[in-house]
C-alpha cells in the first residue's frame, strides 16, 4: 500500500500482511470511504468543471410554449431531434413541470432536485451540493452513480461553453483617488506608525469592497455558485496591491497583476512575501507534531458493544448532529437542516468507563468494529486541518492581518468625544453619559481630529495585533496546552493573547481601575484581567452568558481552576475551537474529554497534553515525549509489566515480530 504526494516531495510505503488485506480494504477502499472523518463532509466532491455543469443543468429556462411528455425517454429523444430544446428548458412530465436536466439529476442522485433546491428559481450550488452527494453514501452502486453524474455534468459544461472566468471580466481601473487618500495619511505627522497602518488597511478594505461591486452580477454568481473560487481573491489580480513586509512596512502598488506590474511593484510583491516560506517551514512540522501528541493521548479509547442509556447529553444544533443519537434513542436524519438546539448522547456526558466508546455516543455515518482503536482513528484526522490552519498563506497586505475576529474594533455608542488617560479610556457622550473601558497596552485610538470628536457608530479604535495565518495553529496549541516545536521564528512572531474572554453568566460587566491595578467583574464574579486584551463592553453594560467580552484566546487553565460546571466548560471550549477550525463536533468533544477531567464537586482539572501523557502507565507513550533515561529507569533490574494499550501493543508486535493480544 503506497501513499504519494503529487508534487513529488513525499512518498510513503506500508507493508500490509496478507491476513490483514481484507481488513485494510474494508477500511480504506474507495468503495467504503465516502466521508472525511475530520469534518464528516463527502469525500467525493465535484471539480470546478463538474460543479459548473451541475449548476447549469439544474437551472431553468422558461419557453413561450411548454412541451408535454409521458416519459423521460421521450424527453431525451425529443432533445435529439430538436437542438433548441435544452436540458434547462421547462416542460411537463406526466402533468408536472420539470426540466430534462433536473429529471436526469433526480434519477442519478435518487432525490427530487426541484424539492431539494427549493423551487424553479433556485439551482444546485457549491453550498448545497455536498448534501446531494451525501444522499449516495448508503448506496451499493454509489461509485457508478458518481461516474454517471460526472459524465453528465461534463457534457452540460462542454455544450454550455467556458467554465472559467475571463480576466477581462474582473479587470478594474486603477483608482488614483484611493492612492491619494493613502498618501495623505502617510504624510500626516500627527499619526503614529500604528495608526497609519490601521487606517491604510481600512481604506484598502473599503476600496476593494467598492471595486468588487463593479464586477458584473452574472460573473459573481458564476464564481460563487461553483464554490471553487472566491471573488475577492480573483479580484486581487486586478486591483492595486497593499504589500506589507516582515517588518510591517507597507508599499502601495501603482500597477496590478492583470495590467502588468512595474519592476518596483513586482519586487515589493515578491521579495517581501519570502516571509511565507518561514511560516510554511514552521507550520507543517508543528501541525504533525501536535497531532502525534493527541494521537498518543487518544490511543486508549476503543470501540465497544453496548450503549450508554444514562447519558444526559449535550446541546447541539440539529443540523450539526446528523446521524447522532438523541436521548430517546432515535437518530438525527442525515438530511436534517434545522438550526434548533437538541440534545444528543456524547462522550462528554458518558457514564461508561474511561476509554469506552459505544455506537450511541457518535454518528453512525462511519462503521466501526468492536475493538477498533477509535481514538487514534478520529484524532489522526486533525493533521491536515492543523497544517492547513498554518498554510492559509496570503499575499501582500493579507499576509499580516489584524486579528479582526478576536480583536474587533470598538465603536462610539453615541455622538461625543474620547479622552485617553494612562490606564483607562473615557468616551464622553453628548447625552452626558460617560462610557469607560480599561486602556489595554495594545490599544490604538482611531485619530479623527484635534478634539477627538466622533459620531455615533464611528470606530474609536482597536488593538494593534498583526498576525500571520499560522496564528490559528499557535492559538489552538495554546488552547489545548500542547507542546510546540522549538524552531526559530523570524517572521511568524504571532503574539498570543490568552484571556478569560467569554462571559460565564448573564450580568453587568464592571471595571475597578486604580492606577495599573485593574479588576474585571461580571456581577460579583471576578475575571482575570489581561492588559494585552481589549475589553469590548464599556463599564455597566449588560452581557449574556457565552458573549465574548474581550479579545484573545480562551484561557482553559484559568477556567478549569475556577471550578464550576464540567459541561459549561465544554461549551466554552467548543465555541473557541470552532472559531479556529471547521471540524466535526465529535472531534472537539473527543479532545475535550482527553484534556479535562471532572473530579466531582466542581473540581475540574485541565492538564496539558504532556501532563496527560506522562501520567499514563504506558511505557512507550511516556518514552515518545519524555526523558528517555527516566522512562528506562522505571524498568529497573526486575523488569516491568507493560500495560496493554494500543501504542505498547504496536511497538512490541514490531520488536517481537508477533501479534500481542
Amino acid at each position: 500500500m503506497t501513499n504519494g504526494d503529487f508534487d513529488g516531495d513525499s512518498f510513503s510505503f506500508y507493508a500490509v500482511p496478507k491476513d490483514k488485506n481484507k481488513m485494510i480494504n474494508d477500511a480504506l477502499s474507495a468503495r467504503n470511504r465516502v466521508l472525511y472523518k475530520k469534518n464528516q463532509k463527502p469525500l467525493f466532491t465535484p471539480t470546478h468543471e463538474i460543479m459548473s455543469g451541475l449548476v447549469k443543468a439544474s437551472r431553468v429556462i422558461i419557453p413561450e410554449n411548454l412541451e408535454s411528455f409521458d416519459s423521460i425517454e421521450e424527453m431525451k429523444q425529443y432533445k435529439k431531434e430538436h437542438p433548441e430544446f435544452k436540458y434547462q428548458t421547462l416542460c411537463t412530465l406526466k402533468g408536472e413541470q420539470t426540466t430534462l436536466g433536473r429529471e436526469i439529476l433526480s434519477d442519478l442522485f435518487d432525490i427530487n432536485i426541484t424539492k431539494f433546491v427549493g423551487g424553479f428559481d433556485k439551482a444546485i450550488t457549491g453550498k448545497n451540493c455536498g448534501l446531494l452527494y451525501e444522499q449516495l453514501r448508503d448506496k451499493d452502486d454509489r461509485l457508478d452513480r458518481i461516474r454517471d453524474i460526472q459524465e453528465f455534468a461534463l457534457l452540460v459544461a462542454t455544450t454550455s461553453g467556458a467554465t472559467a472566468i475571463k480576466i477581462s471580466d474582473l479587470y478594474l481601473d486603477i483608482d488614483k483617488e484611493y492612492l491619494d487618500r493613502i498618501k495623505k495619511i502617510e504624510k500626516d505627522d500627527k499619526l503614529t506608525d500604528q495608526v497609519k497602518e490601521l487606517k491604510i488597511r481600512e481604506i484598502y478594505g473599503q476600496f476593494q469592497d467598492e471595486q468588487l461591486k463593479k464586477i458584473p452580477e452574472d460573473v459573481v454568481n458564476s464564481i460563487e455558485d461553483t464554490f471553487h473560487s472566491k471573488v475577492r481573491e480573483l479580484a486581487d489580480m486586478s486591483v492595486q496591491q497593499l504589500n506589507v513586509g516582515p517588518d510591517h512596512e507597507y508599499h502601495i502598488s501603482e500597477s496590478t497583476l492583470a495590467s502588468g506590474m512595474t519592476s518596483q511593484d513586482y519586487q515589493a510583491h515578491v521579495i517581501e512575501n519570502r516571509a511565507l516560506q518561514d511560516i510554511k517551514a514552521l507550520s507543517v512540522p508543528q501541525g504533525g507534531y501536535v497531532t502525534r501528541q493527541f494521537t498518543y493521548l487518544a490511543s486508549e479509547y476503543y470501540f465497544h458493544e453496548g450503549s450508554d442509556e444514562k447519558n444526559s447529553g449535550i446541546e447541539i444544533r440539529a443540523c450539526d448532529a446528523q446521524g447522532r443519537m438523541k436521548l430517546d434513542g432515535t437518530r438525527v436524519p442525515y438530511n436534517e437542516k434545522s438550526t434548533d438546539i437538541i440534545k444528543v448522547r456524547s462522550l462528554v456526558t458518558t457514564t461508561l468507563p474511561e476509554g469506552v466508546v459505544t455506537a450511541d455516543l457518535i454518528t453512525d455515518k462511519f462503521k466501526y468494529k468492536v475493538g477498533d482503536k477509535i481514538g487514534m482513528s478520529m484524532i489522526s484526522s486533525l493533521t491536515e486541518q492543523l497544517t492547513q490552519a498554518g498554510l492559509a498563506l496570503k499575499h501582500g497586505g493579507h499576509l499580516y492581518n489584524m486579528d479582526e475576529r478576536h480583536d474587533p474594533p470598538i465603536y462610539a455608542p453615541e455622538d461625543g468625544w474620547m479622552e485617553m488617560e494612562e490606564y483607562r479610556m473615557v468616551f464622553h457622550g453628548k447625552s452626558g453619559k460617560d462610557y469607560i473601558w480599561p486602556k489595554g497596552s495594545m490599544f490604538v485610538l482611531d485619530y479623527k481630529n484635534e478634539s477627538n470628536a466622533y459620531k455615533k457608530g464611528d470606530k474609536l479604535g482597536q488593538n494593534y495585533h498583526p498576525v500571520t495565518p499560522s496564528y490559528q495553529l499557535d492559538c489552538l496549541i495554546k488552547l489545548c496546552q500542547a507542546r510546540t516545536t522549538n524552531s526559530k521564528k523570524r517572521f511568524a512572531t504571532n503574539k498570543k493573547v490568552v484571556s478569560t474572554c467569554y462571559a460565564m453568566a448573564d450580568g453587568i460587566i464592571s471595571y475597578k481601575i486604580n492606577g495599573d491595578d485593574i479588576r474585571v467583574f461580571i456581577n460579583e464574579e471576578e475575571y482575570n484581567y489581561n492588559p494585552d486584551a481589549m475589553y469590548i463592553y464599556p463599564d455597566g453594560s449588560k452581557v449574556k452568558k457565552f458573549d465574548r467580552i474581550c479579545t484573545g484566546t480562551l484561557d482553559m487553565k484559568s477556567m478549569s481552576w475556577r471550578g464550576g460546571d464540567y459541561l459549561d466548560l465544554f461549551y466554552f471550549f467548543r465555541k473557541q475551537f470552532l472559531e479556529y477550525l471547521d471540524v466535526s463536533q465529535e472531534l472537539i468533544e473527543f479532545l475535550y474529554v482527553l484534556l479535562v477531567k471532572d473530579r466531582g464537586e466542581g473540581n475540574l482539572e485541565m492538564r496539558s497534553v504532556l501532563q496527560n501523557i506522562h501520567g499514563s502507565e504506558s511505557f512507550f507513550k511516556s518514552l515518545a515525549f519524555g526523558d528517555a533515561r527516566k522512562s528506562f529507569k522505571k524498568i529497573g533490574y526486575e523488569g516491568m509489566e507493560f500495560v496493554a494499550d494500543p501504542i505498547t501493543s504496536i511497538m512490541l508486535s514490531m520488536i517481537m515480530n508477533n501479534e500481542i493480544k
